[in-house]
């Protein structure tokens, strides 16, 4: 009598937990796609955010040793799909808060700016997730109810990934028009000159070294690559 009074007082948390969840978190984004886990934590069952390793551990930390945590906090700056949040705020382990927004990426994904901003490749894939409630039982926290969904890293602005956009030879010049806002990588290479004006970044070659060459461009937490060759 006793687990099953204990059974049905957590398939009832779990259903309000569900329904909070929808209500809270539906004026910051569409939740129509996300799927809902109950995610355990490390003495309870132990499972993983998808196709991550970010679980739960004992702690109520949410922890990882490969993929990166965005903790959001409760507000978002922008809700579209294929656009990741700020990235200012992430690491391996965050505690577990709940009507509270998370991101989740892989690191080879990444790369920082000369800005100090960190931004992911366009067309990489990452996670929203957010966390509705506990999952109790006898008093304790065995895990918690989050909702989640895998999108592809996207901009409305920059080129597609790879874009090619010419060839130089010898001592030569070149130019292309940047997108409005956008930063991009300097080369270290004495070789190659770039320089910006009136938006456009002109690109000068000094008898180069035969091959591909890349220039990678950023606006807000999105950056794709750029190719030009030399022959």
């Amino acid at each position: 009598m006793k687990q099953t009074f204990i059974k049905t007082f957590v398939l009832i948390a779990i259903s309000l937990s569900l329904t909070a969840c929808e209500k809270d978190a539906d004026n910051d984004i569409d939740m129509q796609s996300f799927a809902t886990l109950n995610m355990m934590n490390e003495q309870n069952g132990k499972n993983y955010l998808d196709k991550t390793d970010i679980f739960i551990d004992n702690a109520n930390n949410f922890s990882s040793e490969y993929w990166y945590i965005a903790d959001l906090d409760s507000k978002k700056d922008d809700t579209r799909s294929g656009v990741p949040f700020d990235m200012t705020n992430i690491g391996r382990h965050f505690a577990v808060q709940y009507n509270h927004w998370y991101e989740a990426y892989k690191p080879s994904d990444l790369i920082k700016f000369p800005s100090g901003k960190t931004a992911i490749e366009m067309g990489a894939t990452f996670y929203k997730f957010y966390v509705c409630e506990a999952i109790p039982e006898n008093g304790t926290t065995k895990g918690a109810v989050v909702k989640y969904s895998k999108y592809t890293a996207s901009s409305d602005v920059l080129p597609p990934f790879n874009t090619f956009i010419g060839t130089l030879e010898g001592y030569d010049t070149m130019e292309y028009t940047l997108p409005d806002g956008v930063e991009y990588t300097r080369f270290n290479d004495n070789k190659i000159k770039m320089s910006e004006n009136d938006g456009k970044l002109k690109i000068e070659t000094q008898n180069c070294p035969n091959g591909d060459y890349a220039i990678d461009l950023r606006i807000g937490s999105v950056y794709t690559t750029i190719v030009f060759q030399v022959r």
